[in-house]
């Protein structure tokens, strides 16, 4: 199926859309939740939070590897891994701005939420 048609929105009754095959489980976590909790259904919502997942799974195999080779391999030279770390966490952030997550999340009633009394 092309990216195309993945991310296209469908009419008709809402479905929860599914994170791409090649995230981490961690970062396939994260794309559900935002996801679910921002109703994140457009083509262009789900292409941001798809980038934002996939920086994420960049950064975070980055790091991992940086941790298991050390800040400096060589005597005198920082890791090359630390860069693109750098940039992918830095794509991460400029997809969350496009995203306008800093809205409060979608709430099913009017008003202030029910007290858990």
């Amino acid at each position: 199926m092309s990216k195309v048609a993945e991310l296209r929105s469908t009419r008709g009754p809402a479905r929860s859309p599914e994170p791409p095959d090649d995230l981490g489980e961690v970062e396939k976590a994260a794309w559900r939740a935002i996801a679910l909790e921002f109703a994140i259904t457009d083509a262009g919502g789900l292409a941001l939070l798809t980038d934002y997942a996939r920086s994420l799974h960049l950064a975070r195999r980055c790091a991992e590897q940086i941790e298991l080779d050390g800040l400096q391999p060589k005597p005198g030279k920082a890791h090359p891994l630390l860069k693109v770390m750098h940039d992918a966490r830095s794509s991460a952030r400029a997809a969350l701005k496009a995203l306008n997550l800093d809205l409060e999340p979608l709430r099913d009633g009017v008003g202030r939420p029910a007290s858990g009394r």
